[in-house]
């Protein structure tokens, strides 16, 4: 014998997935940029994010149409998270310098680079410092930060260098939060690891701080393949934020830190 069961829904709740609104008459839920569509599991419309670094290093990214690096089960999507590649141009005798900061929805930002224990030195005990009380982001119209929000990030990581008084650009990528997790996840990690003084210090060509920031940007890009691209030249930090920035959703050279009393 066989039962029919009927349900009816009686909240008058419009949320649905991840809380986002359902629209009653297209069935269509509002994701701000973008609607989805529950039914087929795909967004509506393209990525407006395309051609970046993390596109080239996540095969899941160059589909535009979906949801959540086509692993719902696991991540979501609601907003979105960022990650910014920062250079001090002028810092190790003018072959420069490298962090990476996480930009959470809410503005909240988190700071993080690599180096030797003892400044300077080629081979060390390796050295993970990690700021979590960043200025709070602005973003403008577009998604992306103001520039007030930019100068504040400046001086703000500036200070933790130890005053850093040059220029400091920084190239910004749009990620998914999933991608942004596995970023915070790995400098979580690392500042673990640094710690417990499990890291060393190489220098050039590998082991520094621009290997730092590719690991982290692949994390980003949630793929779990090889670093890729660094190699003699690229693991300078000046030339491989020169690559960086051809990815960028957005470049913000022209900020200058200054030490304000």
């Amino acid at each position: 014998m066989f039962f029919a069961i009927s349900a009816t829904n009686v909240c008058s709740s419009r949320s649905r997935i991840t809380g986002k609104e359902r629209d009653t008459e297209s069935g269509l839920d509002d994701f701000g940029a973008r609607y989805y569509a529950s039914s087929i599991g795909r967004m509506m419309t393209p990525d407006p994010h395309t051609g970046t670094l993390l596109h080239m290093l996540n095969p899941q990214r160059w589909n535009m149409y979906a949801y959540a690096l086509n692993n719902p089960l696991l991540f979501t999507d609601p907003t979105g998270m960022d990650a910014i590649a920062v250079n001090f141009s002028g810092d190790v005798g003018g072959l420069g310098h490298m962090g990476i900061i996480s930009v959470h929805p809410d503005g909240t930002a988190t700071y993080s680079r690599f180096g030797p224990v003892k400044g300077g030195s080629p081979i060390d005990v390796g050295q993970v410092r990690t700021d979590r009380d960043l200025p709070k982001v602005d973003f403008g119209q577009n998604g992306l930060p103001t520039d007030a929000s930019y100068q504040a990030l400046t001086d703000a990581v500036g200070k933790f260098e130890g005053d850093y008084q040059g220029k400091v650009p920084m190239a910004y990528f749009k990620t998914s939060d999933a991608e942004t997790g596995n970023l915070d996840a790995y400098i979580n990690a690392a500042q673990a690891a640094s710690d417990a003084r499990r890291l060393t210090y190489l220098g050039f060509p590998a082991g520094n701080c621009a290997t730092y920031c590719a690991i982290g940007l692949h994390r980003a890009g949630a793929n779990r393949g090889a670093v890729g691209a660094l190699n003699i030249f690229s693991a300078i930090p000046n030339v491989y934020y020169w690559w960086l920035q051809l990815w960028a959703n957005q470049i913000h050279e022209e900020v200058t830190h200054r030490i304000i009393d």
